[in-house]
């Protein structure tokens, strides 16, 4: 065997994995929270990665992840594999892109500059369209600050025009 068709089968396999834990996560995370709550090794384990995760984190030591995808088709976004494989984005990711926080993205939700998630994850999840949208609030946003009354006709512009666009994009992938 190659080195290409052992990476194709790697990623065969990594799909089956993700294909299988699709259909059986709901299953899967409560026997994982059962054994959180039964076994004092696990949990105890499991509080270590988390102060390791938040130490990195405050070290501002890179936190590598693999992309995370999505998949839509015409009636909106559908199981594994059903539909148009799309990149999406997290809050956090976002956050750390602009040099803000998830919590600041969020009070832009709620303030309605951006529109809610198109995913019914309990995550808000972006595309990368949509990403660039928010950037470009961002940028706009540097600028609002230093004089609000003057930038404030511009800034509900442009909030009205990322609602029109925010869907149009979504429409665009499928």
């Amino acid at each position: 065997m190659t080195e290409n068709d052992d990476k194709g089968q790697h990623e065969r396999n990594l799909d089956t994995v993700r294909r299988w834990y699709h259909n059986h996560s709901e299953e899967y995370n409560e026997a994982r929270r059962q054994r959180y709550a039964d076994d004092d090794d696990i949990r105890e384990k499991a509080k270590e990665r988390a102060r390791s995760y938040r130490a990195r984190r405050r070290n501002g030591t890179e936190l590598i992840s693999e992309p995370m995808y999505r998949f839509v088709n015409k009636n909106g976004p559908c199981a594994y594999g059903e539909g148009l494989k799309i990149h999406v984005y997290t809050t956090g990711h976002i956050a750390q892109v602009i040099g803000s926080t998830p919590q600041m993205l969020r009070n832009w939700e709620l303030k309605g500059w951006i529109p809610d998630s198109i995913f019914p994850d309990k995550h808000r999840l972006y595309t990368d369209e949509q990403v660039g949208l928010i950037i470009g609030l961002s940028e706009y946003m540097v600028f609002y600050r230093k004089s609000p009354k003057a930038y404030k006709a511009g800034l509900l512009t442009l909030v009205t025009n990322i609602k029109e666009q925010w869907n149009k994009i979504y429409a665009n992938h499928l």
